[in-house]
């Protein structure tokens, strides 16, 4: 569900009801990048006793702090990673953005992120770092992320053909 385009009540407004109908773990939700630390705060705050799915891309893809200082502050799950592009973007996120092996999701693009080979390394990485390859969903609607997730076993794949 896409948030941040109306006003924090509006938003939550909406929010539960969807959360009401389907379950918050069933509800993930999409700032697409568009809040500061103060209303990415603020949005956690109000969301977290919904135990949603995720909160994805809540700040600037590169704002690292942003995602550090809302991870230690938000509960739930964060989504992001859909806008880095190689893996030393990916193990910037890792080591500076606050992101949480055992809870978050990382959502970096195959297809934008040069392809298959580079999308190994950064498999390759993220279990030298810890973290499970079930962590990592490809973002997009292109059906190499999705043949990349089943055959490599990741954790899931955006899939809108």
């Amino acid at each position: 569900m896409k948030i941040g385009g109306a006003s924090l009540s509006e938003d939550m407004k909406r929010i539960e009801t969807v959360s009401n109908l389907i379950g918050g773990a069933n509800l993930a939700v999409d700032a697409n990048g568009r809040f500061r630390l103060p209303e990415a705060l603020a949005y956690g705050k109000a969301m977290a006793p919904l135990n949603l799915f995720w909160f994805e891309e809540p700040g600037d893809p590169l704002d690292f702090q942003l995602n550090l200082d809302l991870s230690a502050e938000y509960p739930g799950a964060i989504a992001t990673g859909e806008n880095l592009f190689s893996v030393q973007d990916a193990k910037n996120l890792l080591r500076h953005g606050g992101m949480r092996p055992e809870l978050d999701w990382v959502q970096l693009d195959p297809a934008l992120s040069y392809g298959l080979t580079e999308y190994l390394e950064v498999i390759e990485m993220f279990e030298q770092m810890g973290w499970s390859r079930r962590r990592l969903i490809p973002h997009g609607g292109h059906q190499l992320g999705l043949a990349i997730a089943a055959g490599l076993q990741l954790g899931g794949s955006e899939s809108y053909p």
